[in-house]
């Protein structure tokens, strides 16, 4: 049998995951709520994994996917330019400004959508980081390096 890595990263996103539900309820109300709205989704979508990773075998998916050296290396190096230019736009530019600006860029650039849908998604991104952010939560998100020098 081969040693299956997808299970057990499944089970360690499934621990860390509860695990923040679980410490999120020693906090007062207010201070839960961010934890316990993002690990909640976070734990469903880690426990239907781990029934998909039970339901393929380990050899199936290995046949399904083809091993092109050419194509990982592809995908590894554009994984790598995206890290770095999400993170230069939220340091330059901030969460509020530069969350929008990178999901515009994703959708229009990566995904190959149009300008359109690209910008309906940074608008999208935008209202929801405000609204939940600044208005529900009223918190001072990251301003970002130029940003900050501007206001």
């Amino acid at each position: 049998m081969i040693f299956d890595t997808r299970k057990l990263i499944s089970l360690v996103m499934i621990a860390l995951f509860a695990g923040a539900i679980y410490f999120s309820q020693g906090l007062p109300s207010s201070a839960a709520f961010m934890p316990m709205l993002v690990s909640v989704p976070g734990l469903i979508l880690c426990l239907f994994q781990f029934a998909l990773d039970f339901k393929t075998t380990p050899e199936a998916a290995a046949k399904t996917v083809p091993e092109a050296k050419d194509a990982t290396q592809k995908s590894e190096f554009t994984m790598i330019v995206w890290l770095i230019v999400f993170s230069a736009t939220i340091l330059l530019f901030g969460f509020l400004v530069g969350g929008p600006i990178l999901v515009i860029i994703f959708v229009r650039f990566a995904s190959g959508d149009s300008w359109r849908n690209a910008a309906f998604a940074g608008l999208g991104t935008y209202a929801v980081l405000f609204s939940i952010f600044t208005w529900l939560l009223e918190l001072q998100l990251y301003q970002g390096y130029i940003l900050e020098k501007f206001l």
